[in-house]
């Protein structure tokens, strides 16, 4: 099945929470390909989720800034919510033929 785009970006973010992450430690955790994650870390960038840091000349990290721990936080709220809120039963009655 298919991810949404917003569940791979949260993914990321809490990821990125734990520790910063290389390229290929973030693809072969999420399983998700190097190029597609490369579109979604520069989108994640310009919106300054994320930014990236050299660690050397030759590698280079991503690292979560505080717009995106927010943004992880208000989500795992929202977890929190959906998980101890109880759907009301809804009684159908069907018609009598």
């Amino acid at each position: 099945m298919r991810r949404a785009k917003l569940e791979i970006y949260v993914n990321i973010l809490r990821l990125l929470n734990k520790q910063p992450q290389k390229v290929t430690h973030i693809s072969q955790k999420l399983n998700i390909n190097q190029a597609v994650l490369l579109e979604y870390l520069d989108f994640m960038r310009k919106q300054r989720l994320i930014k990236s840091e050299n660690i050397t000349p030759k590698r280079k990290v991503f690292v979560i800034t505080e717009n995106g721990r927010k943004v992880v936080y208000y989500f795992r709220e929202i977890d929190k919510v959906m998980l101890t809120e109880t759907i009301p039963e809804v009684n159908v009655r069907r018609r009598s033929q």
